[in-house]
């Protein structure tokens, strides 16, 4: 019985297979883990040393005294005996996604206002033009809002798209609404892209009425992907 003084040292074993007759014979010398553990105390826990963590963490014996542990550089940890991997507790770091500028009380970039006021040039789908929905847009132009039915349809949706859109695009110095404002009504005359930072190729609009209109239907199709990309390159 050991003294109050005096240490413990706990010895583990593990048999190790040995391929000659089949047979598996105990080698100490390899698999012993030597722990220092102070006096035994009945109110104290006591740990054994054969235990190790992927995080290389000191494993505290009783008294606050260390204990020799194996520090492991891959991320599962091997049986010293059969070579195989042990279970670990591991836990990963997760990142919550970004709020959208809604949830974190900033302002959205394609409001719902002028989703409305774009609703009532519906029938041509501007709205979903303005909301980044370019196929359906196409759709509603070419059909007239489904014939009208989708167009009445997408009235209680506006909200919806407008959380959708403010969620895929970014808050920047060129404001989506105003561009699309400056799109829809004089785009013919280039002053969105004026409005943009697109001097020559405003100008380039305002001589050539949009080029012959295809500089208008292209920037329809683009518009919102054209102005995330200067709000992103501008941050």
């Amino acid at each position: 019985m050991a003294g109050p003084g005096s240490c413990r040292a706990v010895i583990a074993v593990h048999p190790i297979p040995r391929k000659n007759g089949g047979q598996r014979e105990c080698d100490a010398n390899k698999t012993a883990s030597v722990a220092k553990i102070g006096p035994a105390d009945a109110n104290t826990p006591t740990e054994s040393a054969d235990f190790s963590r992927a995080q290389g963490e000191p494993a505290l014996g009783s008294r606050g005294k260390l204990a020799r542990i194996t520090r492991t550089k891959s991320s599962s940890l091997l049986d010293p005996v059969y070579g195989k991997p042990m279970q670990t507790n591991s836990f990963q770091a997760f990142q919550a996604p970004a709020p959208s500028p809604i949830e974190s009380g900033g302002v959205s970039t394609h409001p719902a206002f002028f989703g409305y006021l774009f609703w009532l040039l519906g029938f041509t789908g501007a709205h979903r033009f303005y909301f980044g929905k370019p196929l359906t847009g196409i759709l509603w132009f070419c059909t007239g809002g489904l014939l009208l039915i989708g167009w009445i349809v997408d009235l209680f949706f506006i909200r919806s798209m407008s959380e959708q859109a403010s969620r895929r695009y970014h808050q920047g110095r060129i404001d989506q609404s105003v561009a699309w404002l400056l799109h829809v009504f004089l785009g013919i005359f280039g002053l969105h892209r004026i409005y943009m930072g697109k001097i020559f190729t405003g100008i380039l609009f305002l001589c050539t009425g949009a080029l012959l209109g295809m500089g208008y239907v292209y920037d329809t199709l683009t518009l919102n992907t054209q102005i995330e990309e200067l709000n992103v390159a501008s941050v």
